[in-house]
């Protein structure tokens, strides 16, 4: 029988996944060989964020350090607050059976606990995630937490945030999953509020509060990228926010029409002259100099990449197995 601590996946192409348990991996159907693998030529604009998805916490920090050390832009972590096993009615939007695909043993350190830990080992990389579930938490304590990891990080922090699909999260600790979006429009102001270091005030439809202020404040100023693939979501991302990030594994066909809808949505607000960073996905047999080319030109910014999902080997449980990974991924792609 096979035993291990940690459980990680492997997306393909069709949105399914397979599974990698300890030092066992189940491979999937099809993989490029290396010799199919085209390199990626210099010059390259696009930039490349290294997903953490449920690597152990031990593993974070040597994950952060050869990331920076590889030249990815940043790195990014899920969110999720329990495992809930089968016993949920919630559907997850992002593949076809709506079923969840990690298991009870992925680990999902608290966000911006691991995200300090890993600024403090770092210089240079930049720190969000795919995505922070927003409305599951109060303003106030966001604020802080996102302001304290800022400080540390020296201003390195993106706030990548989605409103949830997952209802039993949100009863589980007593938030109104019904009003998260009207919600996170509200905590986005609250959070500029706060964030100013002012002393401040605020009388909303969900929160309230008079002559309050926090510190530290954010070293730099917090980029908001929101996460969603509805028309609120795209419009959230258009009129309100510095970026849009993309949760299902895309391929260009697929990813022209949420791009035309932000595009119109930022014209509407007068935004379409700003920086907008635009982070997707891709389907594994996508990583391939001509797609990053395509993609590119429609405006993606960055792509967020699990390197051990697209070069796996047979220690990837391992931290040395998943730097193994980056560096390949590297070479081929980031050289």
């Amino acid at each position: 029988m096979l035993t291990s601590t940690v459980i990680y996946n492997y997306d393909n192409d069709d949105g399914s996944f397979c599974v990698l348990i300890g030092d066992a991996i189940e491979r999937p159907p099809t993989r490029r060989s290396e010799q199919e693998v085209a390199t990626m030529p210099e010059g390259r604009a696009l930039q490349f964020w290294q997903s953490t998805i449920h690597a152990p916490a031990d593993q974070l920090l040597g994950l952060a350090r050869h990331a920076e050390d590889l030249g990815f832009e940043g790195a990014m972590g899920p969110d999720h607050t329990v495992w809930w096993g089968s016993n949920i009615a919630s559907k997850y939007p992002y593949n076809d059976t709506g079923s969840i695909w990690w298991p009870e043993e992925a680990h999902w350190p608290d966000p911006w606990v691991s995200t300090a830990a890993m600024a403090a080992v770092t210089t240079r990389l930049r720190f969000g995630h795919h995505v922070f579930i927003l409305p599951l938490r109060d303003p106030v304590n966001v604020a802080k937490a996102i302001a304290t990891t800022s400080a540390i990080a020296g201003g390195r922090v993106v706030l990548g945030f989605g409103v949830g699909w997952m209802k039993e999260e949100f009863d589980l600790v007593g938030q109104r999953f019904d009003q998260r979006g009207r919600r996170t429009d509200e905590m986005l102001d609250v959070l500029q509020l706060l964030w100013s270091g002012d002393t401040v005030s605020y009388e909303g439809e969900f929160y309230s509060f008079q002559d309050i202020a926090i510190k530290p404040i954010p070293a730099q100023r917090v980029p908001l990228i929101a996460g969603g693939h509805s028309e609120a979501a795209l419009r959230r991302a258009g009129t309100r926010c510095d970026g849009w990030l993309g949760a299902a594994r895309f391929e260009p066909r697929g990813l022209a029409p949420i791009i035309d809808r932000l595009n119109e949505h930022r014209a509407g607000a007068g935004h379409d002259t700003l920086n907008f960073e635009l982070l997707i996905s891709l389907r594994k047999r996508d990583h391939h100099p001509d797609v990053f080319d395509t993609v590119a030109d429609m405006g993606v910014t960055g792509l967020m990449v699990a390197p051990w999902s697209i070069f796996p080997n047979d220690d990837i449980g391992s931290l040395d197995g998943k730097k193994r990974a980056m560096d390949e991924f590297a070479n081929k792609f980031m050289r």
